[in-house]
């Protein structure tokens, strides 16, 4: 069975540190409730096809230190509140034929 959204109690997971999720095909949307892992520091998405963006909360992951996106083909929005994660360390993408450019604040990320 393949995932299609994220339970709305992951939002409940606060000490999360890292979260990896691959060949999520079906997966078109990250929840806002992901604002509230607050202690997430690695994040790496395989293979979400249907992705389109985002959530405006991304910001809120002040902790996020690693950054991994591939094969998400349908990603075309990356929002400007990207440019909060002072501490990202590090960022991969690939394979993402739809997003067309990073936000303007990705020059904020100093770590990067």
């Amino acid at each position: 069975m393949a995932l299609e959204e994220f339970h709305v109690g992951i939002s409940n997971l606060v000490a999360l540190a890292e979260l990896h999720f691959a060949t999520c095909r079906a997966l078109e949307t990250i929840p806002e409730s992901f604002a509230n892992l607050t202690k997430l520091n690695d994040l790496s998405m395989f293979e979400c096809e249907a992705l389109e963006e985002f959530p405006v909360g991304v910001s809120n992951l002040v902790a996020l230190e690693e950054l991994y996106f591939a094969i998400c083909r349908a990603l075309k929005r990356i929002r400007e509140s990207f440019g909060k994660l002072t501490k990202l360390k590090e960022l991969y993408r690939y394979e993402c034929e739809a997003l067309e450019e990073f936000p303007v604040g990705v020059s904020n990320l100093v770590a990067l």
